[in-house]
């Protein structure tokens, strides 16, 4: 059996393949709000009280390109107590 294959061959196809990647990648942070993921990054940041917007955690999210669907992925998947088996967030291990 043969793996589908989702974009074009040819000499578009590295172009084709990164617009189909597009789909996949979350807005840059702060535009397109979404609570889970501004609860787990200012819970690992420190910046509890922080509206999604504010210059502090729209800095950070800016830090994660270009990687910042994988690092909000991880943060989302941290604090999810199916996942981390916690669920609390995150914690200064001392």
């Amino acid at each position: 059996m043969r793996a589908a294959v989702l974009t074009p061959r040819g000499p578009f196809s590295l172009a084709a393949s990164l617009r189909f990647l597009e789909g996949f990648t979350p807005a840059p942070y702060g535009q397109g709000h979404e609570p889970v993921l501004h609860a787990a990054v200012t819970a690992a940041y420190g910046l509890e009280g922080e509206a999604a917007c504010t210059p502090g955690p729209v800095r950070i999210a800016e830090r994660w390109k270009p990687y910042r669907s994988w690092v909000a992925f991880l943060l989302r998947a941290h604090t999810d107590p199916r996942v981390s088996g916690h669920g609390h967030g995150f914690h200064a291990s001392g």
